[in-house]
């Protein structure tokens, strides 16, 4: 679920520091299948953590092709749960139930709408910054 207080997510983490928290993830979602649902406990840092990283990387960001990049990320975090365990739980795979499937997919979708506000408050927080201080 995302903070209910966005203004202490956006921009709150160095660029240097945020991309110590980024690059792991970016290494272990590379590995994943994005449809599926993982443990937090796979995460390198804190969920809300890798969050954090992922917008103030997007706020410091100006290239368009890691914009896309990290845009994606952002909505594959969804896909980390807690209480999944150390199997994760694979649409595809034969056994899944399909009530805890729909029930995690709703989760995620919910999480998904409010990742997207977050990013987009990032990308308007880059352009407000852009405009004032000409960075």
């Amino acid at each position: 679920m995302a903070p209910a207080d966005t203004s202490a997510v956006i921009g709150d983490m160095e660029s240097d520091a945020a991309w110590l928290v980024v690059r792991p993830y970016g290494r272990l979602i590379q590995s994943i299948d994005g449809y599926g649902f993982y443990d937090t406990s796979m995460l390198d840092a804190a969920k809300d953590e890798v969050l954090r990283a992922l917008l103030s990387a997007l706020r410091h960001n100006s290239d368009p092709v890691v914009e896309f990049a990290l845009e994606g990320s952002v909505e594959i975090l969804t896909r980390f749960r807690d209480g999944i365990g150390p199997e994760p739980i694979l649409p595809a795979k034969d056994g899944a139930d399909p009530k805890q499937l729909s029930k995690l997919n709703r989760a995620a979708l919910k999480d998904v709408d409010d990742y997207k506000a977050l990013v987009q408050q990032a990308k308007d927080t880059r352009l407000v910054r852009l405009l004032v201080d000409g960075e």
